[in-house]
């Protein structure tokens, strides 16, 4: 989406219909646990490469308790009044450390409405990711969920193709933005594989080809480049052998004006 300038908000918000869950799933022991069985997640990049995840608050206490005050052991068909404190209730929060890399802790994993705001939000062009943390099998047809995104602005069809796992016989590719005159430095997750015979190859601005990656050579790897957008595109042949695809965890950007000034810290000093 287009983020025009001088715009002081911007508000995307995710939502869909959950599928019935299994009776009897949750005990004693994991009954506070996410019900959620298609658990998706929404987060934003910046034109900058900067990311936004979702407001999300921590669960409320459930220790049950009777009129007296003393505990009740939990059991399915268990009464009582819930023991919550002033100091139980805290804060919403939406910013997950500085906003420069996708961690799980960053999303909302108990509601199915997720909402991510940015105040002052920067102009050009937006990503608008959803990622399936947990996608119940067979949820195709007649048994889909529907998801819906709503945006303050225009959402039009990315050029940014990302599936996990991805199919056989298939051709995805991404461009993330860099900025003019910076140096970035773009961390892949941990999680990031391809099948036998797939490939991953990155590329800059120019067409230039930086590397060509098979099997998890790119799982965690840092790579440092100066251009103004990074393409990935994944190749997959036709066999059975497929892996989790691609995904960025981190973008780090330093102007070429700065990053002489690093050079000097990491020398040994004289004696």
């Amino acid at each position: 989406m287009a983020v025009p300038v001088g715009k002081e908000n911007l508000r995307v918000t995710l939502a869909w219909d959950d599928c019935a869950g299994i009776d009897g799933l949750y005990t004693a022991t994991n009954f506070s646990a996410s019900k959620l069985c298609n658990d998706l997640d929404l987060y934003l990049i910046s034109p900058s490469g900067k990311f936004y995840f979702p407001w999300r608050i921590d669960p409320l206490p459930i220790e049950k308790i009777d009129l007296s005050g003393n505990a009740v052991p939990w059991s399915s068909d268990t009464f009582g009044i819930e023991r919550i404190k002033e100091s139980d209730m805290p804060k919403a929060k939406r910013y997950c450390g500085k906003n420069d890399a996708v961690r799980d802790e960053c999303f909302d994993h108990l509601n199915n409405v997720e909402v991510v705001d940015v105040d002052n939000p920067e102009q050009g062009t937006w990503q608008v990711v959803v990622r399936g943390t947990a996608v119940r099998e067979g949820n195709v047809n007649g048994d889909a969920q529907l998801a819906s995104i709503v945006s303050d602005f225009t959402l039009t069809e990315s050029s940014c193709q990302i599936m996990h796992p991805y199919k056989a016989q298939n051709h995805l590719e991404c461009e993330y933005a860099l900025g003019d005159n910076l140096e970035a430095f773009v961390t892949f997750d941990e999680k990031t594989f391809v099948g036998g015979g797939d490939t991953i190859t990155l590329s800059d601005d120019s067409g230039k080809i930086l590397g060509k990656y098979a099997g998890n050579a790119l799982a965690g790897k840092r790579i440092r480049m100066k251009s103004s957008k990074l393409k990935v595109e994944l190749e997959s042949d036709n066999d059975s052998s497929q892996g989790y695809g691609f995904e960025i965890r981190r973008i780090e950007k330093v102007p070429f004006s700065i990053a002489p000034l690093f050079l000097p810290a990491i020398k040994s000093r004289r004696r």
